[in-house]
């Protein structure tokens, strides 16, 4: 099964999630608004696209950036076929 998750890349969740996932088999990657700066999901072996938007905005308008994504997005899940 493969799964694509839209989450922060540095987010001590998303590495719960991702990590558990990947060791019980499943095909995941992640997009991010934000990046990663370590090599975590690298080690993993776990596609991550992250974008460089500023954190700081406020947390409405953070999460509206998803919507202003939607091409790079719709782009990883065309290439990834996550079901």
């Amino acid at each position: 099964m493969k799964v694509l998750f839209l989450s922060d890349a540095a987010s001590p969740h998303t590495r719960k999630w991702l990590s558990g996932l990947k060791r019980r088999g499943l095909d995941v990657a992640l997009f991010s608004l934000t990046p990663n700066y370590d090599d975590f999901y690298e080690e993993l072996d776990i596609p991550l696209k992250a974008l460089s938007y500023n954190a700081q905005t406020g947390r409405i308008a953070h999460k509206l950036l998803y919507f202003k994504s939607l091409p790079v997005i719709r782009k990883m899940s065309a290439t990834l076929s996550p079901d």
